[in-house]
């Protein structure tokens, strides 16, 4: 199937009705705005793979629909008569426990039995501290702009990132390497240090397990302090300085002084 369509789709963004459309498309008429019959995924997944994120997230009657096509590859479209077959290789995913959900109640347990053909459980990041540089240095080249110059992680933040217990997983990660670029002094080379990645790392969570490898300076201290009252802010300099209890072009001269985005 591999030379064949690799569709995707979030099941727990798209409620009700409008899943089982999406997945099985519907006829002319079959509801309000239905001026054209529409094929959906399971047609043009035909051959191939359809992804279904967050499987977990599916009503009853939907998971009975999908029960239906994976017992006997064959469906209906919304508001037809005609059976429909489907040659499609289905693959789940689910951030929640599949058999929890069962049991309480909010997820179909011959569903569970029918998909779980293969299972694979991808630990989260706290589980695999050893992989947090390697991605970490992976979004960061991805995220790199030719026009800019490379940075990389000093050891120290790289440290730093591991030692983060990553509440968000891989989404937060990938979020705090794409912040740290967006607010990187546009002709810096210096390596991104420990600080710098402190400042970053989302507010909202407590970090009792951050430590900073080397003990920074005063200098560094007010560096990394101003960073995350312009994180908080969003990177508005004039509440920023408000905050810090400093004039603008004071904040300005520090933010030149540290070489910040100024």
């Amino acid at each position: 199937r591999r030379d064949h369509p690799f569709l995707a789709v979030n099941c727990g963004a798209i409620k009700g009705d409008l899943l089982e459309s999406e997945l099985f498309g519907y006829e002319k008429g079959a509801f309000t705005g239905a001026t054209q019959s529409k094929s959906g995924l399971l047609a043009a997944a035909e051959g191939g793979t359809l992804f279904l994120d967050e499987i977990g997230e599916m009503s009853g009657a939907m998971q009975v629909s999908l029960l239906r096509v994976l017992d006997r590859r064959e469906y209906r479209q919304v508001g037809g008569t005609r059976t429909l077959h489907a040659n499609v290789r289905f693959i789940g995913a689910s951030n929640r426990d599949l058999q929890e959900l069962v049991l309480t109640g909010r997820f179909r347990d011959d569903l569970l039995y029918r998909i779980n053909t293969v299972g694979l459980r991808v630990p989260s990041l706290r589980e695999r501290p050893e992989d947090i540089p390697l991605l970490a240095q992976h979004f960061l080249r991805s995220l790199q702009l030719a026009s800019r110059h490379a940075r990389l992680f000093s050891p120290p933040a790289l440290e730093t990132l591991r030692r983060y217990s990553w509440p968000g997983n891989v989404r937060e990660l990938s979020n705090v390497v794409e912040r740290l670029m967006l607010l990187s002094p546009p002709q810096s080379t210096d390596p991104i240090g420990p600080v710098e990645v402190a400042s970053m790392l989302d507010q909202n969570h407590p970090r009792p397990s951050i430590q900073t490898p080397v003990l920074g300076s005063l200098e560094d201290a007010e560096k990394g302090h101003i960073l995350r009252v312009l994180v908080a802010h969003g990177g508005n300099k004039t509440q920023a300085a408000r905050t810090l209890n400093i004039d603008y072009k004071t904040l300005l001269a520090k933010l030149k002084t540290y070489n910040l985005p100024a």
